[in-house]
């Protein structure tokens, strides 16, 4: 029911913004008629947000009302968001494919493979490291923020399962594990 009374309320504003017509919400939310799209998107979000729902949720319904594309959405672990911005502005190449893996600049501290090649890695929050043997093999050696958020058996588990042969984690106790995709 919350989802039906937003969708219906993202069209609302957005047919009186684009008619400039008047509203309670238009009006609280400052819309006037001549608004650029920066503050009709300000605009939604005001209205949208007192709703509770989450900023995921109200970034897509935006873009949506805009007509606009939307990027992959980020979560907890990646920033799928500044990815396709750093794409769009030519700063990094997209990835080629579905199976194509996505750089580690924009994995977040709480990712399982959280790396120091990652932005958000810094003195307090320092990811691990990749050690590239040439061609198809790589070693992660987890740094302490790493085991401090994930097991070595956790670690252990998601190398053997979601890393691709030729992948290598090096382990506290000094053994390593290879991935098995």
């Amino acid at each position: 029911m919350k989802k039906i009374n937003l969708l219906l309320g993202v069209m609302l504003v957005t047919i009186l913004i684009s008619c400039g017509g008047k509203s309670n919400k238009k009006e609280e939310a400052g819309v006037t008629s001549g608004t650029d799209k920066k503050e009709v998107k300000a605009a939604l979000e005001t209205i949208l947000n007192k709703d509770e729902i989450s900023n995921k949720e109200v970034g897509k319904l935006v873009s949506e009302a805009l007509g606009e594309k939307q990027a992959p959405p980020s979560n907890k672990d990646y920033d799928y968001a500044g990815y396709e911005q750093a794409v769009k502005e030519g700063k990094i190449k997209p990835r080629e494919g579905e199976e194509a893996h996505y750089p580690d600049t924009f994995k977040m501290p709480s990712h399982i493979t959280f790396s120091d090649q990652s932005q958000y890695s810094n003195e307090f929050e320092k990811g691990g490291k990749w050690i590239s043997g040439g061609v198809d093999q790589n070693l992660f050696i987890p740094s302490e923020h790493n085991l401090k958020n994930t097991s070595p058996e956790k670690l252990a588990e998601y190398f053997s399962k979601y890393e691709k042969k030729g992948t290598y984690i090096l382990l506290p106790d000094g053994s390593t594990v290879e991935g098995n995709k």
